[in-house]
């Protein structure tokens, strides 16, 4: 058995709420990283999406979406945020 400290518990158990609660919102939420590639959808935007398998998302390029205008790709990729 594994002796965890009460802040990695605690750590472990915020972790599990935030998912929670991304996973439950009633608004769809798309997660990417630094690079551009969705890494985490949330369950309301695959129903929005009528996708069943978010694996079909995951990994795809957030500069692949045709509707981002060149400027707004740009500004992405040089961090700026509106």
């Amino acid at each position: 058995m594994r002796n965890e400290s009460p802040l990695a518990l605690a750590s472990g158990a915020a972790d599990s709420l935030l998912y929670n609660i991304f996973e439950n919102l009633s608004v769809g939420l798309e997660l990417y990283d630094k690079s551009g590639f969705m890494i985490e959808v949330n369950h309301t935007e695959l129903q929005s999406m009528g996708i069943k398998n978010r694996e079909e998302l995951l990994g795809r390029s957030l500069f692949d979406i045709p509707s981002l205008s060149g400027k707004d790709k740009l500004e992405i990729m040089n961090g700026e945020t509106y």
